[in-house]
C-alpha cells in the first residue's frame, strides 16, 4: 500500500509541475507602427490586369511605440521594400515580397527582416509583415502620385500605413485531457 501510495504522489507532483495553469511569458514583440513611404509600381497599374515589380523608392519613415525582439523602441527608424504585384489593376491588388525594417532600440540599431502579404481594394490596402518572432497586421492608404490609372498607369503611390506587431502565436496544443491522469497499477487477487 505504501507503494502505491509513493508512486500516485510522484505521478501527482509530475502532472502539477509539467503543466501549469495559465503561466504565459511576457511579450517580446508589442509595437504600435505607422509608415510614410512611397512606392514605384513597374510597369504599373492601369484599368487592364498586369503583374509586375514594385518597391520603395527609398527608405520609408518608420515610427513606432513598443517593444520589438524583447527591446524597448526609443525612436523613429526606417523601412524598405521589394516585391511583386499579381494579376492586378488600379482597383484590385494582391502583392507579396520581401520587407526590411531598421529601428533603434534600449540595445542599440536593430534590423529586422520578413516577408510582406498586401490586398488593395481601391486606396485601401491590408496587410501582413511576417518577422522571424512576430507578425504585423495593418491597413494602408495608397494615394497615386504619378500616373492617372486611365491615360497614364500609376507608376508611383505615396502610402500611408498603420500596423501592430504581436508574438507570433504559439502552435495549437494536441488535444488531451491536462486534468485526466491515469495510473495503470497491477495487482494480485486476493485469494
Amino acid at each position: 500500500m505504501k507503494r502505491i501510495s509513493v508512486v500516485l504522489s510522484a505521478v501527482i507532483l509530475v502532472a502539477m509541475v509539467a503543466a501549469p495553469a495559465g503561466a504565459q511569458a511576457p511579450a517580446r514583440n508589442s509595437a504600435a507602427c505607422s509608415v510614410t513611404l512611397v512606392e514605384l509600381f513597374s510597369p504599373g497599374f492601369t484599368l487592364t490586369p498586369s503583374s509586375g515589380h514594385q518597391e520603395s523608392a527609398g527608405p520609408g519613415v518608420l515610427d513606432c511605440t513598443g517593444t520589438i525582439q524583447g527591446h524597448k523602441i526609443t525612436g523613429p527608424g526606417t523601412t524598405t521594400n521589394s516585391g511583386s504585384y499579381h494579376h492586378s489593376t488600379c482597383l484590385l491588388d494582391r502583392a507579396d515580397g520581401a520587407v526590411s525594417m531598421v529601428l533603434p532600440t534600449d540595445k542599440g540599431q536593430l534590423t529586422v527582416e520578413g516577408t510582406f502579404q498586401v490586398t488593395r481594394v481601391g486606396a485601401l490596402l491590408s496587410v501582413r509583415i511576417d518577422l522571424p518572432e512576430a507578425v504585423a497586421e495593418g491597413v494602408a492608404v495608397v494615394v497615386p502620385t504619378k500616373g492617372d490609372c486611365v491615360l497614364n498607369p500609376v507608376t508611383e503611390a505615396l502610402v500611408l500605413m498603420s500596423f501592430g506587431i504581436h508574438d507570433r502565436p504559439a502552435p495549437a496544443a494536441t488535444t488531451c485531457d491536462a486534468d485526466l491522469v491515469v495510473v495503470r497499477i497491477g495487482c494480485r487477487s486476493r485469494s
